[in-house]
């Protein structure tokens, strides 16, 4: 095995294998301090990924051995490749591990300048997953079976209930991840940059709600902190529009704000056509700069500032274009608020106002 893993790091020069080792070298911290198993993938040349480091946490290992040496299946773990060809981290992707039981899997890329050379996977046992979904199934097979009313109201109807928006919000979260692994191979094989950049503007959309419908599965409710989801959707997109020369930073801050799930998809959506809009718009090729969003509720009103001190000198002064359509749509007809944008020389400030 340690030879296997010799000729994989081989193929890395001696930058990239030194960030890879970096990180292999703390790897069985990381695995205490999170409770779970960890692993660096990598992918030789042509080849199929390869475990290259094995993090086991102190108690409740998944694994009886170490996996280092193992083989990546692409059919067994789809969203490992999917983050190594995109550079776009995932979040509660099932798979199968390598001694065949079911886990949770979350990927997060390893760079080495701009490119992606491995994959830090982190994995959970999905039992319990599996066991709300087996419920779910006999009860499905329950109820198709005895359609005697009576019968069916002496169940836990809470508890059946509850369990059917759980496995709804996972099944649109599954769904709407395929979508965008779909739309991010298309924009990888494009040749065209509009094309690409109107792939990677729908893929922060369908991202940003995949977000959503992921909290909403955990939380096993219709609500969601949309601060939360603002925060994860901030990340997913300089995932998508960091170019390796404007260095942008995007800070999301405030007030926790519960809101039901269509106003939490209204407001997700308007929040990150702003945040896309000031990546692509706001700042000269090669600068730095900070997209801040602010949220605040007093009372019954929420406000949402997106401010960024971008200084481009193509930024329109009349606030039109695709995107902030969609804003004032999501905003005034989702949301029933109104919608503001102040662009000045040394920057802009949106404010979204709205009722909860």
């Amino acid at each position: 095995m340690e030879r296997l893993v010799e000729e994989v790091l081989s193929q890395l020069d001696t930058q990239e294998r030194e960030a890879v080792e970096q990180v292999s070298r703390n790897i069985s911290v990381y695995a205490a301090l999170t409770g779970s198993d960890l692993f660096i993938d990598c992918f030789p040349e042509g080849g199929t990924g390869i475990v290259v480091a094995h993090g086991r946490p102190e108690t409740g290992s998944l694994y009886s051995r170490s996996a280092v040496g193992a083989k990546v299946s692409r059919e067994r773990e789809p969203m490992v490749y999917y983050t190594y060809s995109t550079g776009i981290s995932m979040r509660g992707a099932s798979a199968l591990s390598q001694e065949d039981r079911y886990v949770v899997q979350s990927t997060q890329p390893l760079r080495c300048g701009r490119k992606v050379i491995a994959v830090l996977v982190q994995e959970n046992d999905d039992t319990e997953n599996r066991r709300r979904s087996d419920k779910l199934s006999r009860i499905r097979a329950f109820s198709g079976r005895l359609m005697d009313e009576k019968v069916l109201q002496e169940r836990d109807s809470r508890d059946m209930d509850e369990l059917v928006v759980q496995e709804t919000h996972h099944r649109i979260k599954n769904n709407l991840q395929t979508i965008s692994s779909i739309l991010s191979l298309q924009r990888r094989r494009s040749r065209c940059a509009e094309t690409k950049e109107a792939l990677s503007d729908n893929i922060a959309r369908i991202n940003s709600m995949a977000a959503m419908y992921e909290i909403m599965t955990v939380s096993g409710g219709s609500r969601v902190d949309a601060l939360e989801v603002l925060r994860r959707t901030a990340s997913m997109l300089m995932d998508i529009y960091a170019d390796g020369e404007t260095q942008i930073s995007v800070e999301v801050r405030g007030q926790s704000v519960i809101l039901d799930a269509r106003q939490a998809q209204a407001l997700v959506l308007a929040v990150g056509e702003l945040v896309q809009n000031a990546c692509k718009h706001a700042f000269e090729p090669g600068s730095k700069g900070t997209i801040t969003v602010d949220m605040m509720k007093t009372g019954r009103d929420v406000n949402v500032h997106v401010v960024d001190d971008g200084r481009a000198k193509d930024k329109n002064p009349s606030g039109s274009g695709l995107g902030l359509s969609i804003v004032r749509s999501l905003v005034e007809g989702d949301l029933k608020g109104s919608f503001s944008l102040d662009i000045r020389s040394d920057g802009a400030t949106a404010a979204i106002r709205f009722e909860v």
